[in-house]
């Protein structure tokens, strides 16, 4: 009997977990804050620009540009060959060039076309990014591998911009396009002194094109009066200053941010 009241009692310890109202634990709900999706606002001399930046399908170049903008990102100032950190790259830069029907280029300190941050980086190409029609935030760039700070904003559909695969010649000093093997021979016939050594060769191939990071979301009757500016060649006389660049963190964009800054 004893025996039989000590197993009874070890049971009853075993199988009694908890008091009569626990209220089991649910699995847990905790879920990682996403990051937020960041915004581009231009507050320019003639009015409000807002840009979506596509993150996840951009990243390496959106992080540039967002780096530039908020100045966490390091760059070269070309008029004292010194390097900055700490301040905004874009702010008091201009839309140097504006192609009416084409799209209008900002983002260079000299305000020629010419300058940059001093440095580059490679393209990034998303196949579902492309030139597809107005408002799209593109890197304007020399050539393959060559972005640093100019970009655009498109007037319209411009799908010659869009990454392909281009072939270059071998046993040349300079990139050379070419289709066939027999182009290369001809121009290297005619230019001798811009090859190296044979053979020549249509064989180097590099994939060449714009990288989209972003697409306007509000402002494009800012953009579009950009392109009605007087202008010599394709630079405004009147300078359109890019007052101030702020990047914003947020769902949805707000219609609070087109108000100008104070």
């Amino acid at each position: 009997m004893f025996v039989i009241v000590l197993l009874i009692w070890g049971f009853s310890l075993n199988t009694i977990a908890a008091p009569l109202n626990y209220t089991p634990i649910p699995p847990s709900t905790f879920k990682k804050p996403q990051r937020l999706q960041p915004w581009a606002i231009f507050y320019t001399s003639m009015g409000t620009i807002i840009a979506k930046l596509y993150e996840k399908r951009a990243p390496k170049t959106v992080a540039n540009f967002i780096g530039l903008a908020t100045g966490t990102k390091a760059w070269r100032d070309p008029k004292t060959k010194t390097w900055q950190k700490g301040k905004p790259f874009y702010n008091g830069l201009t839309f140097h060039r504006v192609i009416k029907g084409f799209m209008v280029q900002g983002g260079c300190p000299l305000g020629t076309g010419t300058g940059g941050p001093g440095y580059k980086f490679e393209d990034e190409f998303h196949p579902a990014l492309k030139h597809t029609g107005p408002g799209i935030l593109s890197m304007a760039n020399s050539g393959p591998n060559t972005n640093g700070s100019q970009f655009f904003i498109t007037y319209k559909t411009t799908s010659w911009l869009n990454a392909k695969i281009v072939k270059y010649c071998t046993g040349f000093k300079r990139s050379v396009r070419c289709r066939t093997h027999f182009q290369c021979d001809i121009i290297a016939r005619r230019y001798p002194q811009f090859t190296t050594k044979a053979p020549f060769r249509c064989t180097i191939k590099k994939q060449k094109g714009h990288a989209v990071f972003g697409k306007v979301v509000s402002g494009m009757n800012v953009v579009s009066a950009m392109a009605l500016v007087p202008k010599k060649g394709s630079k405004p006389i009147k300078p359109i200053v890019i007052k101030s660049l702020l990047i914003k963190r947020a769902v949805r964009w707000a219609p609070s941010w087109r108000q100008p800054l104070r």
